[in-house]
C-alpha cells in the first residue's frame, strides 16, 4: 500500500506526534512525504502526489491544509482518487469536529471510509480573475472573513479559541456592514449583513458552532445570515455559539439550499474565506457537490 503524507511546513515543530506517525507508517507501508512551503502549495503537492497513485493521502495540518489537499484532489485528472486521512495539527482544527475520525492508527487498520460533500465556490481571486475553489467545511463573507485575514496575519500564540475571539473583536471594530443581494433555492435576502456563512460542517473559528444542524453528507449547504449585528450582540451570543446552538435573534436567519448567489450592492472589495483561508472577493456563487471525496474515519 502506498501512502502520501502532506504536512504543513509551518506546523512540523509544533506537531510533536508526527515522528511517531511517520515511524508507524514506514514500518508497514511505502511512504512519501511532501512538505508545503507557502500558502497554496498544498494544491501543488497534492497534484504531484496523486501522479504516484497513493491509496491514502494523510494530511498533517489544519483546516487550511485540508482545503488545499481537497482542491488538489478535485483538480487532478487522475481517475484514481485517493482516500484522504487527517492527522490534526492546526490552529482551529474545526473540520474534524464534524468528521469525527477515529485515532488515525486505528482508522488505517479498520479502513472505515465516509463519502462527504463539498461546497463549490465561484468568485474573484486575489489576482482579480474568475476562479473555482472547493470548500470542505465552512466558507463565509463579511466580518468573519475579515477575522480570518486578521488571524492569519497574527502569531496565534493565544490558542485557537482566544486567537479567533481576539480577531473577531478587532474585526467588528473595523467592519462596516455591507449591502448584498442573496438568492438561494427557496429564499432571498437583500440588505445589510454582518456575515453570511455557507456551511458543510458545524464549526469554525476555533470551535464556534455556527451551523448546528449542518451535516457533511446530506447534500445541502446550511446558510446562516447575520444582518446588522453589533459587537455587543456578538459577545452576548458568543457562549450560545460555542455550545453549537441556534440563536434566537430577529437579525439572524437559518436556511438550507443546494445553490446560492451573492452580489454586493455596496462599492468596494469584500473578502471571501473558505476553511480558514482568504480566497479572494465577491461576487460569489456556491453549490453543493454531493459525495465528492472519501475520508478515512
Amino acid at each position: 500500500m502506498n501512502i502520501a503524507i502532506i504536512i504543513n511546513g509551518k506546523n512540523i515543530k509544533k506537531c510533536k506526534e508526527f515522528n511517531e506517525l511517520k515511524n508507524f507508517l514506514e514500518q508497514k507501508f511505502s511512504v512519501k512525504i511532501y512538505q508545503t512551503n507557502s500558502v497554496g502549495d498544498g494544491i501543488n503537492k497534492t497534484l504531484a502526489a496523486i501522479e504516484l497513485n497513493p491509496n491514502y493521502i494523510i494530511i498533517v495540518g489544519g483546516d487550511g491544509t485540508i482545503n488545499e489537499v481537497v482542491n488538489g484532489v478535485m483538480l487532478s485528472d487522475n481517475p484514481r482518487k485517493p482516500v484522504i486521512a487527517i492527522f490534526p495539527c492546526g490552529t482551529g482544527d474545526d473540520f474534524v469536529k464534524s468528521l469525527r475520525p477515529q485515532n488515525l492508527f486505528s482508522a488505517i487498520s479498520n479502513h472505515r471510509i465516509k463519502e462527504i460533500d463539498l461546497i463549490k465556490i465561484k468568485n474573484i481571486s486575489q489576482n482579480n480573475e474568475a476562479q473555482t475553489r472547493y470548500c470542505v467545511n465552512i466558507a463565509d463573507i463579511g466580518v468573519s472573513a475579515l477575522t480570518v485575514k486578521i488571524v492569519n496575519g497574527s502569531a496565534k500564540r493565544l490558542g485557537s479559541a482566544l486567537t479567533f475571539l481576539y480577531g473577531a473583536i478587532k474585526s467588528f471594530l473595523k467592519y462596516k456592514p455591507i449591502k448584498i443581494k442573496l438568492q438561494g433555492d427557496n429564499f432571498e435576502y437583500q440588505g445589510k449583513i454582518t456575515t453570511v456563512v455557507f456551511a458543510n460542517g458545524n464549526f469554525f473559528g476555533g470551535g464556534i458552532g455556527i451551523a448546528p444542524k449542518a451535516k457533511i453528507d446530506d447534500g445541502y449547504i446550511d446558510i446562516v445570515i447575520a444582518g446588522d449585528i453589533s459587537l455587543w450582540e456578538f459577545l452576548r451570543h458568543y457562549p450560545t455559539m460555542r455550545k453549537s446552538r441556534e440563536i434566537n435573534h430577529k437579525q439572524i436567519f437559518y436556511y438550507r439550499t443546494k445553490k446560492l448567489v451573492i452580489k454586493p450592492l455596496s462599492q468596494g472589495k469584500f473578502p471571501v474565506e473558505a476553511d480558514g483561508e482568504y480566497i479572494g472577493n465577491m461576487p460569489v456563487e456556491v453549490e453543493i457537490v454531493p459525495k465528492a471525496v472519501k475520508f478515512l474515519i
